[in-house]
C-alpha cells in the first residue's frame, strides 16, 4: 500500500537556499533574509552551509542607515562560483525529497 503522507515544512537552510539561489550573484543578507522567510540568525545558516556541505560562500561586509540615521553593519553572503550554485541545488532537491515536498519552495522567494 502507497504512503500519501503530506510533506513536512521546509527547513531553514532550505528556505536559505531558495532565496540564495534566486537571488543569483545580488546575494542576500540578514535584512533580506527576515523579510524573505523570518530568518534571524542567517549568519548561522550560512555557516553550517559552508561547513557541513562544503558550499563556498562569499562575504562582504555593507553599511546599512537605520531610520535613526545611523548606520549598521551587515554581510551581504553570495554563492562564490557556479561549482557552489551547483552543489546548492543539489543540497535543495536532496533536502526538499528527504521530507517529501514536490515544489512548495518556488512560491516561497
Amino acid at each position: 500500500m502507497l504512503s500519501c503522507k503530506p510533506a513536512k515544512p521546509p527547513l531553514k537552510v532550505e528556505l536559505c537556499l531558495s532565496m540564495m539561489l534566486a537571488n543569483g550573484p545580488n546575494g542576500s543578507n540578514q535584512l533580506e533574509a527576515f523579510s524573505e522567510y523570518g530568518e534571524t540568525c542567517l549568519h548561522s545558516t550560512i555557516s553550517t552551509l559552508a561547513n557541513s556541505h562544503g558550499i563556498l560562500i562569499h562575504r562582504q561586509t555593507e553599511k546599512h542607515r537605520n531610520r535613526a540615521g545611523g548606520f549598521a553593519h551587515f554581510t551581504r553572503y553570495t554563492l562564490a562560483d557556479p561549482y557552489s550554485v551547483e552543489l546548492a541545488h543539489a543540497l535543495l532537491q536532496r533536502l526538499k525529497a528527504r521530507r517529501n515536498a514536490k515544489g512548495e519552495l518556488s512560491g516561497v522567494v
